[in-house]
């Protein structure tokens, strides 16, 4: 007779280590030996460590609903343990579906109540190292595809800056199942980011491409434009520059005395001032441009010819240069490459040939047609296309 576990749930919390009395009951279940049941439970438990579990939930006690779901079996629906390889990976597929089932949403209800969906990804939306726009909408369609507890452990990790030490100690966990998670996580997160940003970046680049052509349409119309634009500017610059330099204007003197206004004496017969009398000036000498010592020195001279030969010189060369590269630019945008010309089509007025008339009649008569330059010729015409001409 087949001694089962009882299925409903003790009063007090199953232990994380079962008893012996336990492991020797579901070892002669399965017709196992203490050893070989110690080994399977090790490679189921691994199988659950591997998916994961909650916080709350032993891996232990996911391989006992593994086994209580076998043992819920008909015995000719289980697998016997003779065959070894068989029943081991029958037994960890079943501990897998145990630790998916303990993953559902009856389970994270005990973490709903700290920690919620809306609450992790309000303190996701808006972290610190995301600070563009269409990054984080990408990442928050994709902490949306993640379930309550990946995105719990990317709050504790990222948002309250714990270490995968940390957050081990809490759920009672080793480091490297903290870390491997969190590793599934990343890259699960890396995945649904991939898809939003490939589709943003494939339409900023056809965005892209279509301004690019855009404005190469427009170059043509805006060269000319910005040629006469430069040609005009340097011109002016250059006019600006050597215009001064044609200034005959006479240079003021800085050694001619200002007037000075006198007081005259003062005189005891009277009170009013007698108004200043103008100091006689000495005639100022017309200033030479051959005398030294003055402003027009022979370095103003040189500096006056040099300004005139560039006056004559670079403004019209100036103004063929732009004549030239307003033509070159005009020339280029205008040659285009002709369209291809389709091959003309045979003209057909439709109806039949005159010739192939006169041919059907003489054959209808029993006489030999004639080739068509003959019948022509009988004519006085030239053969044609249709007919003679």
């Amino acid at each position: 007779m087949t001694h089962r576990p009882p299925t409903d749930p003790p009063d007090d919390p199953p232990k994380v280590q079962p008893s012996e009395d336990v492991r020797r009951m579901l070892a002669s279940a399965f017709g196992l030996s203490r050893p070989e049941f110690d080994d399977l439970v090790k490679t189921m438990m691994a199988v659950v460590r591997k998916v994961g579990c909650p916080a709350h939930v032993h891996p232990l006690e996911v391989v006992h609903d593994a086994f209580i779901k076998a043992l819920d079996k008909p015995i000719s629906k289980r697998r016997s343990s003779t065959d070894r390889e068989k029943f081991i990976g029958w037994m960890c597929e079943l501990a897998r579906y145990a630790a998916l089932t303990n993953r559902g949403s009856k389970h994270r209800k005990l973490l709903g109540e700290e920690l919620t969906d809306a609450n992790i990804a309000a303190a996701l939306s808006t972290p610190a190292h995301v600070p563009d726009v269409g990054m984080r909408k990408a990442l928050q369609d994709a902490l949306a595809l993640l379930d309550a507890e990946d995105l719990a452990l990317l709050h504790a990790h990222y948002v309250e800056d714990k270490t995968v030490q940390e957050i081990a100690n809490e759920q009672n966990r080793r480091w490297s199942t903290v870390d491997s998670r969190l590793r599934r996580v990343r890259r699960l997160l890396r995945a649904a980011m991939q898809s939003t940003i490939v589709a943003f970046v494939v339409f900023v680049a056809k965005n892209a491409h279509a301004q690019g052509a855009r404005l190469a349409r427009h170059v043509s119309r805006l060269l000319p434009h910005a040629t006469h634009a430069a040609c005009a500017m340097t011109v002016a610059v250059v006019c600006g520059v050597v215009a001064p330099g044609n200034s005959t204007a006479m240079p003021v003197r800085q050694d001619i005395p200002s007037l000075v206004s006198l007081a005259p004496p003062e005189t005891a017969t009277t009170n009013a001032m007698a108004p200043p009398l103008p100091e006689e000036v000495a005639p100022v000498k017309p200033i030479g441009l051959d005398e030294l010592g003055e402003q027009w020195s022979a370095s103003t001279m040189k500096s006056t010819k040099f300004a005139l030969c560039l006056q004559t010189t670079v403004v019209p060369f100036g103004f063929l240069l732009a004549s030239a590269m307003t033509a070159g630019a005009c020339a280029g945008t205008e040659r285009q490459t002709p369209p291809p010309q389709e091959p003309e089509e045979e003209y057909d007025p439709g109806g039949y040939d005159p010739y192939d008339l006169a041919c059907e009649s003489a054959t209808a008569r029993g006489e030999d047609c004639l080739s068509k330059e003959e019948w022509c010729a009988q004519l006085g015409k030239r053969p044609a296309r249709h007919g003679c001409k």
